[in-house]
Formats: structure tokens, sequence, C-alpha cells
């Protein structure tokens, strides 16, 4: 009977939600927002969330003295704390007060999402012209000898 690996469920589980995450945080960036990516941004993120909380639960111990900037870790000072909390702070606070390259990622998004819209509206094309082919199916039906008929 094959045992439950918690170690390997939460390796396993935190990159799939990673590399979920990744693509469509990409796509909400990038495109028009979309309901069903944003859901499945949204739950997954959750679950990472859960995860996350559990492997630092399970983890404490050796966390703890990893980012302990007064313990020694291999005869050195640890100093991934002070950093990873300075760059948290940083991404904080830098949107808040318009800092670099907070509004210029912004900017670049919005820029995208707009490119992407007018190309929805280009390939959607003119109402007048699917009116007519709407017309033109609903009549000769799905036939593509339809514009060969007198």
């Amino acid at each position: 009977m094959p045992s439950f690996n918690s170690r390997a469920f939460i390796g396993a589980s935190l990159f799939c939600a990673v590399i979920v995450l990744t693509v469509t945080s990409i796509w909400l960036y990038t495109k028009q927002h979309s309901a069903l990516i944003a859901v499945i941004h949204t739950m997954v993120g959750f679950s990472m969330l859960i995860v996350a909380i559990w492997h630092m639960v399970k983890n404490f111990k050796p966390l703890s003295l990893y980012l302990n900037p007064k313990k020694k870790f291999n005869s050195k000072y640890s100093v991934a704390m002070p950093i990873a909390f300075g760059l948290c702070i940083y991404l904080v606070l830098s949107p808040i007060l318009s800092l670099a390259p907070a509004l210029q990622i912004y900017q670049l998004g919005q820029t995208l999402k707009a490119t992407d819209k007018a190309d929805m509206e280009v390939s959607s094309g003119d109402k007048e012209l699917k009116y007519i082919e709407r017309s033109i199916k609903k009549t000769w039906g799905t036939r593509t000898d339809y514009y060969c008929r007198a």
C-alpha cells in the first residue's frame, strides 16, 4: 500500500501552483480580463496559500534558523531575512509612492491590454458586416458555395 509523503505533496503542489500562477498572471497582465482565468488564478492562489502555510508549519525550525540574522548558518551570519523583508517592503511601497519601476510596469500592462482590446475589436469586425454574414448563413445555410448562387 503506498504511503502519503507530505513533503513530496507539498513540494509538488507548490511547484504546480507556481507554474499555473505564473501563466495566469501573465495572461491577466497582458490580455483583456477573463473571468475564467481570474477564477483559476484565484483558486490556485488560495490553495497555494494553504499549502505554503502547511509548509511553514512543518518546517518552522529550519525556516527560523535560515531567517534569523542573529544565528549563524554555516559559520556565517544570515542576511536572508533583512534582504527579504526589505524587498517585500519595497514591492509594497513602490506602487503607493510611485517609485520605479511600479508605474512603468503598470503602464506597460495597460498598454498591452489596450492593444489586445483593439485587436479584438478589429477581429470582431463591423457590426453591419456581421449582420450581413449572419443573414447570408441563415438564408443559404452553412454551405461553402453560397456566394456562387444567383
